[in-house]
């Protein structure tokens, strides 16, 4: 994963976040979300997690204290934990899906 990376978005000029501008295409969405960010992630990218939060109707945000925007690799134990209770929630839950 890391080696495809170009990383242009590093060495850029930053980019507003490019979400859908149709109030359906996110609001709509009945699936539940988790939004992992990492608290040194670009301030874009920590920007577009908040804005996806609050426009999708089942989002849960978290940001790892201790990661960039790797947060998978830079707090692996961190990312399991909300990933496995995310879907332990979830997964549960009969009309989850």
């Amino acid at each position: 994963m890391v080696a495809r990376y170009p990383g242009k978005d590093l060495t850029d000029d930053p980019q507003p976040p490019e979400l859908p501008s149709s109030p359906s295409a996110l609001e709509s969405l009945s699936v539940p979300v988790l939004l992992i960010s990492g608290e040194y992630d670009l301030p874009s990218r920590r920007q577009a997690a908040i804005e996806l939060a609050r426009r999708l109707p089942h989002a849960e945000a978290r940001r790892d204290s201790m990661a960039h925007h790797l947060c998978n690799l830079d707090n692996p134990q961190a990312y399991s934990f909300a990933m496995r209770s995310f879907l332990d929630r979830h997964l549960a839950a009969p009309d989850a899906l």
